[in-house]
């Protein structure tokens, strides 16, 4: 039985969750934006390290000075 006090406050439940739904799907685009951000920056880092690495390598790197084997 539905009187004059329960009507106005169903409808505002139905307002309610309709803006729950949609903030939840807004919440899932933001999520999956930031994965794949996050997968770029590892992406980026991975080609950073492969490129970086002959160079800043304390052992073998350009960085590390004059290797005094290699002259005799």
């Amino acid at each position: 039985m539905e009187d004059n006090w329960n009507v106005p406050r169903k409808a505002k439940m139905q307002t309610v969750l309709t803006d729950l739904t949609t903030l939840q799907t807004r919440m899932t685009a933001y999520d999956n934006s930031l994965k794949a951000v996050q997968a770029n920056i590892s992406s980026y880092a991975t080609i950073l390290q492969s490129n970086y690495n002959p160079i800043t390598n304390l052992l073998s790197g350009s960085f590390n000075g004059l290797d005094c084997r290699v002259i005799g």
